[in-house]
């Protein structure tokens, strides 16, 4: 009864301020991105931990999925390179021994997304030998088919989740080019669990199990079926596409169900790739209303860091919604890809470019007023710099208030600098929470006293000394501050820079008070002065999403489980009914979560 539980939450853990015109189909190989994408790539950089995963390996491969999918090697440098990217991570584990645990409670699931991942990383070859432990993914995915054809997780209950199931093991089958007739036969036995509805639910029509259509596990079971054959013209596919339409909100986006009250990113990107996997556009007429596509609706998700949020306002599991949309936004669907990896194209530069700062590195001046100017800025189509998001400090004070600080440049006269070497750090962020950090060392007084310290690396002003540091910010699922922990001061447009005098030595750094967080924002993280990553830290409970009606249901699921296992199904000790109804509770939490995908 436990794994049913526990299968039944790693389902549902599996499952905007852009411009709308934005959103495109991008195909892979085009070097011109839409904005939605590259802002996408860029709050994944942001997340990318520096161990090369996306927050856990359940999510890990979706993040390889989402690179992939907007044509970017994620094997490449970009992406960490050698061992420290998102396919180096997965090849560094033992990959059964994250088969049920966690998010990855349905193991054949879990194994389906790894092939996925390995695919379209270009590792078809290594499908046999994966990870660590050499986990043959085929042969494990295979080892959960049952004698009708299905794959089911749960032995003991092969109802629950079978479709949801069958349907990856196809379109992971399909992409490994394996497996044949064992493909047929899912094929078919997928086919015969269409509901009179025209949906699919995630799980099978026998067994006892709750069968209820929703949109997600419709648009799997149509990319699942035109993978492995099905004609689009066949009657299963026409209903499937009538059930997809009859759910079409108003806004262009789809629920999780035919009456869910509000749009999801993950119902709508499935949506839109089992709308391409049946040959049609979702940006054409037929998929519009007044004005309003799938395409447009996804585009409103997206937050100013790049992230795409649950629902309106809602940011649940970012990593997940990003990732899953990311695909859906590249024309990606699994009834056709991936195949294999392709020609990749230039990889989008994440960090923000200091382009000046002055005064240059190993330079000596006479004055003890340090006129401190900076000029830094966002790659092209990145989530931009804000100037919240700029830090100034000097000799580890932080003088940020006393600057003038604007989305592109910094300004501050200091005065009283003590004989000696001052360390000089600019600090800029994005809105998704990448941080460029470059520092600079003047010397106030003659060249070679005392208190003079060595010379680093070249800074980005392309002067000899300066050290120049990349560092990406760790998310972590919740919202954040978007970097308004400084704000910056402002003078008049008439006045000069503001001048500040510098503390004396053996001060206090000026205290910092930060502003209140942006809910709307997940991303704008203050990152450590560092060449690594910060960890995230515990889940704020605050951003939760509050349960709808399709949440409901699933609350009633577990409910019912619960009383047959009272009524000596499953013979379940105290204990575990206590287990069971702490399940229940953190189900209700994420009710709109439905997600029965992984």
């Amino acid at each position: 009864m436990m794994m049913v539980i526990r299968l039944r939450l790693a389902l549902i853990l599996a499952a905007g301020t852009t411009t709308v015109a934005a959103l495109s189909l991008a195909p892979p190989g085009l070097a011109a991105r839409s904005a939605v994408v590259t802002q996408g790539l860029d709050y994944l950089h942001a997340v990318q931990r520096s161990d090369g995963r996306f927050q856990d390996p359940a999510f890990t491969p979706w993040g390889v999925l989402a690179i992939a999918a907007s044509g970017e090697d994620p094997t490449g440098s970009a992406w960490g390179g050698a061992g420290k990217s998102p396919v180096g991570y997965l090849e560094s584990l033992d990959l059964d021994a994250h088969a049920t645990q966690g998010a990855t409670g349905n193991a054949p699931a879990y194994y389906a997304k790894m092939i996925l991942a390995y695919v379209a990383a270009g590792r078809r070859a290594s499908l046999k030998a994966a990870g660590r432990g050499r986990t043959d993914l085929v042969a494990k995915l295979l080892s959960f088919r049952r004698g009708d054809g299905r794959f089911s997780p749960a032995p003991t209950a092969p109802g629950i989740a079978a479709v949801n199931t069958t349907t990856w093991a196809i379109i992971a089958l399909c992409a490994a080019q394996a497996e044949s007739s064992v493909r047929a036969d899912a094929v078919a036995w997928l086919r015969g669990q269409q509901l009179p509805d025209g949906g699919f639910s995630s799980n099978a029509r026998d067994g006892g199990s709750s069968a209820v259509s929703d949109v997600d596990d419709t648009a799997a079971a149509i990319q699942a079926l035109v993978a492995g054959g099905t004609d689009v013209k066949h009657r299963a596919l026409t209903d499937a596409r009538a059930y997809l339409k009859s759910a079409q909100r108003p806004d262009g986006g789809f629920s999780s169900s035919r009456n869910g009250g509000y749009t999801y990113s993950e119902s709508t990107a499935w949506a839109i790739q089992a709308i391409l996997a049946l040959g049609e556009n979702p940006q054409s007429s037929a998929w519009s209303i007044r004005g309003n596509t799938p395409h447009s609706a996804l585009a409103r998700l997206q937050t100013a860091s790049g992230a795409f949020s649950h629902r309106k306002g809602t940011l649940a599991l970012p990593i997940l919604s990003t990732t899953q949309s990311l695909v859906a936004a590249n024309g990606r669907s699994f009834a056709s890809w991936p195949r294999g990896g392709g020609t990749w194209v230039r990889p989008f530069a994440a960090a923000p470019r200091v382009t000046r700062l002055a005064p240059a590195h190993g330079s000596v001046q006479s004055s003890r007023k340090i006129s401190v100017r900076a000029a830094y800025q966002d790659p092209a189509g990145g989530t931009g710099v804000k100037a919240s998001g700029v830090r100034l400090t000097v000799d580890g004070h932080d003088m940020t208030r006393k600057a003038r600080i604007t989305d592109s440049s910094l300004s501050v006269n200091l005065t009283g600098a003590a004989l000696g070497a001052h360390k000089i750090t600019l600090r800029v962020a994005d809105r998704a929470g990448n941080v460029r950090s470059v520092t600079h060392t003047v010397t106030v007084g003659r060249s070679g006293g005392a208190n003079e310290e060595p010379a680093g690396v070249a800074g980005e002003d392309g002067r000899a000394g300066g050290s120049d540091d990349v560092v990406r910010g760790e998310v972590d699922g919740r919202a954040h501050s978007d970097g308004e922990s400084r704000p910056a001061s402002r003078a008049p447009d008439d006045e000069g820079p503001p001048t500040a005098r510098l503390p004396d030595a053996g001060t206090a750094a000026d205290p910092v008070t930060p502003a209140e967080p942006e809910t709307s924002s997940p991303a704008g993280v203050a990152a450590q002065e560092s060449s690594g990553r910060q960890e995230p830290a515990d889940h704020d409970a605050s951003q939760t999403v509050k349960p709808d009606a399709h949440g409901q249901k699933n609350l009633l699921f577990l409910l019912g489980l619960a009383l047959a296992s009272a009524a000596g199904g499953f013979g379940l000790a105290s204990s575990q009914h206590a287990r069971i109804g702490a399940a229940a509770q953190r189900l209700r939490e994420t009710a709109p979560f439905d997600r029965p995908h992984v």
